[in-house]
């Protein structure tokens, strides 16, 4: 196929794809920004694969007709470079005649029949002049008899012809010849000056003829003087015996005693304060100013080869050892000729040598490898130098320049593609050019872009058709040579185009993360054709690293360009990417996208613009592994705000849905609620995934392979706390959500728990009421939210619930509400447990449900009951503390059937009392709690008198019914008291416990109890009793208890 359909192709293509309009919703979703993430993702991508299956399809060549009857191309169309004409130029011979020949005698008619020819004998006889009157020290190496020889034999003269010629030559004059000399620059030269430089020149001339001299310009106050000056020396005769003499002097201005003794201050060392002394005593007495000879260089002519030499001469002054420094020079020599009649004889000479060498080689056609033998390539320096052409300095069949490779069949060859590839390039360039009045930055893309495209055409013909005839006849990779011409030449072009595109980005206003305003949109905008040009040379940049893999190639640093451009598109597609999420909170309408996934549509359009935020960072593929990092970490964070920020906004939408229940109507629960947390809760799971799939892991290993694992991981610790940041900030707000779905639910739950625990209401329908409502809303969140959000909220719920219940409880304790109606609450609090039980999940929070129900069962007791409870905990501290302050009680019991029998044993070390530091001690005995033993009378034992150590050894005998004797909480308070003087009061010393259930365990064994005082401290029992402050045997307990504590 040619060019014109292959781009027909891309063009249908391009349109099947636009026949392919979006939905309704993503209409009204993409109309904001123009599909802005569309155009750069997805479409750039399909648009870019297409056009590079196009290049992966044959091209034929063009055949002659096409070639030479080729027109103008058109826009949208590629055409050939033109390579089967005029490879090499200078020589009339084309690619496809030299095919046609198959013989040595049919090239060298090829050759001539091209060319106007010259007398050969002619030719010939100055060929014969320049041999005997040979320049260069070459003359002494070659036989002047066996050149001459060759050269008969190379131009086919007969013996006759030849000695009529032979001796029309030597009858001739010598030729002029001129010595070419260029004093190009002289180093380390020897100090003359006292401030220990010089001011250096050149003089130079023939020692047959010294009164003609040349002097070059003096350097002042330097020892490595830059000349780079030319002379023209004319030799009169015997050249081969002519010496040129170089000297390098340091000038001496004439200067008075005055200006000298000035110079003081810029004296060097001892050395140099000499040399200024001399120079102010010569000056003095005889005004002299001579300049002094640093030292000179003497050149033999005969040395000097005929392609001339530059070489450095080391400067010597008589027999002086001393280093003086050295001079660098060139030095040719050439004959005065007709530049003309020269380059006519030389052209001619070189076809008949290279007829002779194809006709002695015996190689297959063109398969010479472009190296004169010794005898040719003598006779062919001695025409150029003695005819002036000393320039020259390869075979003249290819135009020099500049370049100072060594020139071969190959190297001409390479000349003649570049020619053709110029010529090319210029014919595309010419016909792609834009007028000035159309000259945009998008049209100076398209431009590029569409030059880009020719030339690759250019070089996928030459690979698919012209490397094989190449390599096949000259083993020569012609795709590769084409390659290394156009990267220089599209090198400049791209890159000042797309520079200048680039500088004219203007920078934008990106919103911080507090997303306090979005910006107006409708002038940020950017086309994709800054990229398709991107994506373009970076598929040219590839196919030149495979054609050219050994090559340093120019624009394998192309990126860079567009470094300007890429930071550009990351700023405004968040800006785009922010006011598209708004505008998909905007459109969705909160419904289940479909029955198989609970999440609406806005969660999927955001996810969606991160996908094709994606696909531009896949296709861009940035090769510069700190610039990639730069990029990627960016793109991390733009996407980690961006999905904060449509928790903040997902959120603020739905809690504007209703604002019922904060007047204190009942608030019904919907699924939009629902929707709202798992959509905030999906984008917050895909994060992690999609930063991966971005390839930060890749572009952070190749960091540390780069840099060093140190900077790798300092990377890896900055992109992850990004990512960490937006995850807790998501999380976070999806609670706070959740706690406002529980906060509205407060409402009607306090209200059906306060009805339901009130006493005097117990015909009312509160209760149920509550578990309809907690029933309906708990099943929406169930059939709605997934399982992890499902759990949230009853955690949330639960939350809620438990700061209702602690405010009830207080409040109406502060009404001093009787035991009942806690006991009440605390039924209404497990009936409502129970509805949270729903399939598998259960609430988390098992703390907050102990402390609720043990603080519910604690002001559900009755008085007697709470004092039990003080003691209870009292009796677990007696266990805990191993100390005995105040003394040790010993005891033992056993239970029968109806009574318990308890011994009284002996008190040890108990606390003395009196001021003789003794006791008089006794027992005394209470069961509790007092309401499960009605009509018990407290037992005591007999007072031991002035003892610390009484032994009581009393027993008592307990009647207890079956339900007393089977309650193993039940507890028996041992006080011991110090009975006064006249037996009006007794003092408490300290106290004891012990429960039916140990007593059951020991089983009339002795136990050993440490005696200690009740402290008045933080109990929830007594503050329970605190609360109950109408309540008599509360208030008398806790008087007792504190007159306890404070004796």
């Amino acid at each position: 196929m040619d060019e014109e359909q292959m781009w027909k192709g891309v063009y249908n293509k391009l349109q099947e794809i636009k026949m392919n309009p979006p939905t309704e919703h993503e209409h009204q979703l993409q109309d904001a920004d123009d599909g802005f993430f569309e155009k750069f993702g997805h479409l750039l991508r399909q648009k870019s694969q297409l056009e590079e299956n196009v290049f992966k399809t044959s091209l034929a060549p063009f055949n002659e007709e096409e070639d030479s009857n080729a027109e103008k191309p058109d826009d949208d169309s590629c055409t050939d470079s033109g390579l089967e004409a005029n490879y090499v130029k200078s020589i009339d011979v084309d690619v496809q005649s030299v095919q046609s020949v198959s013989t040595a005698d049919n090239i060298r008619e090829a050759v001539f029949d091209s060319a106007i020819c010259m007398n050969i004998e002619d030719l010939y006889e100055e060929i014969l002049f320049e041999i005997y009157n040979n320049i260069g020290c070459e003359a002494n190496e070659v036989c002047v008899d066996n050149l001459v020889e060759f050269a008969q034999e190379v131009f086919k003269i007969p013996n006759s012809t030849h000695l009529e010629i032979s001796e029309i030559a030597k009858r001739k004059e010598p030729p002029k010849i001129r010595l070419n000399i260029e004093i190009i620059k002289a180093e380390n030269l020897l100090s003359k000056d006292p401030n220990g430089l010089s001011d250096p020149f050149v003089t130079l001339y023939l020692e047959s003829n010294n009164s003609h001299r040349y002097n070059t310009s003096v350097k002042t106050e330097t020892l490595n003087p830059i000349w780079e000056e030319h002379f023209s020396l004319p030799i009169t005769e015997g050249h081969r015996e002519e010496v040129l003499i170089i000297e390098v002097w340091d000038f001496d201005a004439a200067e008075t005693v005055k200006e000298k003794v000035n110079k003081l201050l810029d004296v060097k060392g001892v050395r140099g304060l000499s040399k200024l002394m001399k120079e102010i005593a010569v000056t003095a007495s005889s005004g002299k100013h001579d300049n002094e000879l640093i030292g000179r260089a003497v050149i033999t002519l005969k040395s000097i080869p005929v392609s001339g030499l530059t070489i450095w001469y080391k400067l010597e002054k008589g027999n002086k050892t001393k280093s003086r420094g050295s001079v660098l020079v060139n030095v040719t020599l050439s004959a005065e000729k007709n530049k003309n009649v020269a380059g006519q004889e030389h052209k001619h000479l070189l076809k008949q040598l290279l007829m002779h060498e194809l006709d002695v080689s015996q190689v297959a056609n063109y398969w010479w490898n472009g190296n004169f033998s010794s005898m040719a390539e003598a006779i062919r320096k001695q025409h150029a130098v003695q005819s002036g052409l000393s320039t020259f300095e390869f075979y003249g069949w290819i135009e020099s320049g500049d370049s100072e490779e060594p020139h071969t069949i190959d190297n001409a060859i390479v000349d003649a593609i570049n020619s053709g590839a110029k010529e090319w390039l210029e014919y595309i360039i010419e016909g792609s050019k834009q007028s000035k009045d159309n000259e945009s930055d998008e049209n100076k893309l398209q431009y590029l872009i569409q030059i880009i495209q020719m030339v690759r055409s250019d070089l996928q013909r030459a690979m698919e058709y012209f490397d094989k005839l190449f390599y096949h006849k000259i083993r020569l990779n012609y795709s590769t040579k084409l390659y290394l011409y156009y990267d220089s030449k599209l090198m400049e072009i791209s890159k000042a185009i797309v520079m200048e595109v680039c500088s004219n980005i203007k920078m934008l206003d990106v919103p911080d993360d507090q997303f306090e305003y979005l910006p107006n949109i409708d002038n940020v905008n950017m086309g994709t054709t800054l990229f398709e040009a991107y994506l373009v040379l970076k598929r040219y940049n590839t196919l030149g690293q495979s054609l050219c893999p050994n090559d340093k190639l120019l624009m394998t640093d192309f990126y860079q360009w567009f470094e300007r451009g890429v930071t550009h598109w990351l700023d405004i597609s968040v800006i785009k990417a922010l006011n598209r999420i708004q505008k998909a909170i905007d459109l969705d309408q909160l419904h289940a996208v479909d029955e198989t996934v609970k999440y609406s549509s806005s969660a999927v359009d955001t996810l969606a613009i991160f996908y094709q935020i994606k696909i531009f960072w896949q296709q861009l593929d940035w090769p510069e592994i700190e610039g990639s990092y730069t990029f990627v970490a960016k793109i991390v964070n733009d996407i980690c705000r961006c999905c904060v920020f449509y928790a903040q906004r997902m959120s603020r939408r739905v809690e504007n849905i209703t604002n019922i229940g904060e007047d204190g109507d009942m608030f019904i629960l919907s699924e939009e609620w629902c929707l709202a947390i798992n959509n905030m809760d999906y984008i917050r799971q895909s994060l992690p995934s999609f930063i991966k799939e971005l390839g930060s892991d890749d572009v952070i290993k190749r960091i540390g392979e780069f840099r060093s694992n140190l900077e790798a991981e300092r990377c890896t610790n900055t992109i992850t706390a990004v990512i960490d940041n937006a995850l807790d900030t998501q999380r976070n707000q999806i609670v706070e959500l959740i706690e406002h779905v529980a906060r509205k639910m407060s409402p009607p739950i306090r209200r059906f728990l306060t009805e339901g625990a009130e006493v005097l209401h117990k015909d009312s329908n509160s209760m149920e009421r509550l578990m309809i409502y907690l029933e309906q809303s708990l099943e929406t969140l169930y059939n709605t939210l997934n399982e992890v959000n499902f759990s949230r909220i009853l955690d949330g719920i639960w939350g809620e619930l438990s700061i209702i219940i602690y405010d009830l409880i207080q409040s109406n304790l502060d009404k001093r509400r009787p035991p009942a109606f806690f006991q009440n609450l605390r039924e209404t609090l497990r009936t409502m447990i129970s509805c949270f039980k729903i399939g598998n999940t259960v609430t988390s929070d098992v703390q907050i449900l102990l402390e609720i129900e043990s603080i519910l069962d604690l002001h559900a007791l009755e008085t007697s009951d709470l004092i039990h409870q003080y003691y209870l905990e009292r009796l677990k501290i007696q266990k805990e503390d191993s100390s005995a302050l105040f003394g040790q009680l010993t005891i033992s019991a056993k239970f029968t059937d109806s009574r318990l029998l308890l011994k009284i044993l002996n008190a040890r070390n108990l606390r003395p009392m009196d001021k003789n530091g003794l006791c008089d001690s006794f027992v005394k005995v209470s069961i509790l709690p007092t309401s499960r033993f009605n009509g018990f009378t407290s037992l005591k034992t007999a007072v031991h008198n002035k003892n610390c150590f009484p032994l009581y050894d009393e027993q008592f005998s307990i009647d207890l019914n079956e339900e007393q004797r089977n309650n193993e909480n039940s507890l028996i308070l041992f006080s011991v008291k110090d009975k006064d003087l006249f037996g009006m009061t007794s003092q408490h010393i300290a106290e004891c416990y012990v429960t039916f259930a140990d007593l059951i365990a020991c089983d009339d064994e002795q136990i050993l109890m440490n005696l200690s005082r009740p402290e008045y401290t933080d109990s929830v029992a007594l503050r329970a009793l605190e609360n109950r402050q109408g309540d008599k045997q509360a208030k008398d307990f806790l008087k007792k208890l504190r007159s306890k504590s404070n004796f």
